[in-house]
């Protein structure tokens, strides 16, 4: 028999200052202490039960982190089946709206069908965007977190009148929202006081380019080839937007119909070239996603997908050259996945593509495909990746870890010191959330990613371009509208790196023992020194290298990202450091040791 709890009233405690992020990461909830726990094993059948509920706000949104037993992917339910339904008392009156479990709820919001009820005076459909939902992730999980916005107005009216209100959850088995696996709270909601404080401020983010020396990078879906549409008005919003932004390579997506020319007419159009320079560009026939490079691109290859039906050309690589500014060549993937998730074979089709892009990175790096890199040349992965479905998707591009090896081989590591690559992942500018989409019929969300090669590049600047989140002071200085960015369906994804980073990784071939910090070599030394260390079982945690002055200030982190077992060296160039003592630590999860070094000028 299913357990009642008589509890009516859950009352909030305390306001988190530190500011939520709407980012797939919930280490920012930890401060959090207005939560509800549901009690385990209180669902009426299925394994869908829910198990916890954290709230806070500040001065813009309120957010919901909800944790569940069961992986469902949120705004969507032809696959899992669960219709998670949000309902809010927003007047904390139990007399008005609609009557659920002893609370009146004037928000009704089933995320998987993207729609609801709204019951303030008269009830009508609401969607996402009437309440200024956005959530993370997209793609499946047990955890999600969302914003609904405090300033959102049904019919003209305030959808928030009440600073105290009521929230509940239920998972329904159906659209018809009548019999139910579990909801939470079992009686009554869980009633919040909105609260106010000082709060930190968004991630900062530059427009420009803050060095000459650093390569701009920009991924965009431009919307079925708007960007060659002669219509005036789109043509001065991508003025607008490029002009702006001034990337030095851009991947696009959705280039159906024009040629990679006729894009780099555009975007010369937009961003004219001075002596020497040229828009250089390639598009594989038959594929969507076109490269337009500031630097020279000497091939393209097509990433082809085979043994699955309607698994449609999604992505292509190019290999540049980025002399003379750089020594070095790139490979760029430009990456557009299957989209959408009507059925469980999208999901299929779709991870036979992220298969299919691993396995040519593999190839290229060790000599087993139609091209072979340099070792340690800059590699990135970027585009819209569709990421609407399973999040093993998400751990391939990431880790390597294939799914399909009878089709596409073995799992491998990615990176060149043979961890996994960095994910730049941007936030929106002036806010604390990295959606990539405008809202359509879905909601807002992360679909557009930059992935990289973290061992040789280094991530200095990034951001996803939304004019609509622009002070008025930036929109005057750049020249722009506030509309501008809503010329394609998603945002431009910015990302700035240095190629002369400050380390250089370098595996060894033997398993070492055990964790372990060797002392530098040479020490004392001028201006670099090597820095060994070792890892002898794979771990979760991120494998952290920093180093302090004398005073304990931390002035440099060397390495921060999660690392395969292996035997390590790094070289250290302190050349923008004065002459002393320093220490070097390693942190990995409850390990830590630190060493002392001298830098002798």
């Amino acid at each position: 028999m299913k357990k009642i709890l008589f509890i009516l009233l859950f009352t909030s405690i305390l306001f988190a200052q530190k500011r939520i992020l709407i980012d797939e990461d919930f280490s920012d909830w930890d401060d959090v202490e207005t939560f509800y726990e549901d009690p385990a094993g209180d669902n009426l059948y299925g394994t869908f039960d829910f198990k916890t509920m954290w709230v806070t706000n500040d001065d813009e949104n309120l957010y919901i982190r909800i944790q569940t037993t069961q992986d469902i992917v949120l705004v969507n339910n032809n696959v899992d089946g669960v219709y998670m339904t949000l309902y809010i008392d927003t007047d904390n009156d139990a007399s008005t709206g609609k009557s659920i479990d002893g609370i009146g709820a004037e928000l009704e919001y089933t995320f998987g069908t993207r729609r609801g009820r709204s019951y303030l005076t008269v009830e009508r459909t609401i969607y996402h965007d009437d309440i200024g939902f956005i959530g993370a992730p997209t793609f499946s999980g047990n955890e999600f977190e969302f914003a609904i916005s405090r300033d959102a107005r049904i019919s003209g009216l305030p959808f928030f009148s009440s600073n105290t209100i009521k929230i509940k959850f239920i998972a329904y088995t159906s659209s018809s929202l009548s019999a139910y696996y579990d909801r939470t709270p079992d009686l009554g909601g869980f009633e919040y006081t909105f609260q106010s404080g000082e709060i930190d401020p968004p991630p900062s983010f530059a427009i420009n380019k803050q060095s000459v020396e650093y390569l701009r990078l920009m991924a965009y879906n431009i919307e079925r080839d708007k960007i060659t549409n002669d219509s005036l008005d789109i043509q001065q919003k991508f003025n607008n937007v490029f002009t702006a932004i001034q990337p030095d390579i851009i991947g696009f997506s959705e280039v159906y119909s024009s040629s990679s020319q006729a894009v780099a007419d555009r975007v010369e159009n937009y961003l004219p070239s001075g002596e020497g320079q040229q828009w250089y560009n390639r598009k594989v026939s038959g594929y969507d996603v076109v490269l337009v490079s500031r630097f020279e691109i000497k091939n393209s290859y097509p990433i082809e997908t085979r043994n699955v039906s309607d698994a449609h050309n999604a992505s292509s690589a190019f290999l540049l050259d980025l002399r003379p500014k750089y020594e070095s060549d790139m490979l760029v993937i430009v990456a557009h996945p299957k989209c959408c998730l009507t059925d469980g074979s999208e999901d299929s089709k779709r991870q036979n593509q992220f298969d299919a892009i691993m396995a040519f990175l593999r190839n290229a790096m060790n000599s087993g495909g139609v091209l072979t890199i340099q070792p340690n040349i800059p590699v990135v992965i970027m585009g819209d990746m569709n990421l609407v479905g399973d999040r093993r998707q998400y751990n391939t591009l990431i880790t390597g870890n294939i799914f399909y090896n009878g089709l596409w081989g073995e799992d491998f590591a990615p990176d060149w010191d043979g961890s996994y690559l960095d994910d730049a992942k941007p936030y929106v500018t002036n806010t604390g959330m990295t959606y990539t989409t405008n809202p359509g019929s879905y909601p807002s969300g992360r679909l557009d990613f930059i992935v990289y090669s973290g061992s040789v590049m280094k991530l200095v600047n990034s951001y996803n371009f939304d004019t609509k989140k622009l002070s008025p002071e930036l929109l005057n200085e750049y020249g722009l509208n506030v509309n501008d960015t809503e010329v394609s369906d998603h945002l431009p994804v910015v990302a700035d790196f240095d190629l002369s980073p400050i380390v250089d990784v370098k595996k060894k071939d033997e398993t070492p023992k055990e964790f372990g910090l060797m002392q530098n070599y040479p020490n004392p030394f001028n201006p670099s020194t090597s820095i060994q260390f070792t890892i002898h079982v794979e771990t979760q945690h991120a494998v952290s290298l920093r180093i302090f002055d004398i005073l304990g200030k931390e002035i440099k982190t060397l390495l921060n990202k999660p690392m395969q077992p292996g035997e390590y060296e790094i070289e250290f160039n302190a050349e923008d450091l004065p002459s002393g003592v320093y220490y070097y630590r390693l942190i990995v999860g409850d390990f830590t040791q630190t060493k002392k070094m001298v830098l002798l000028r």
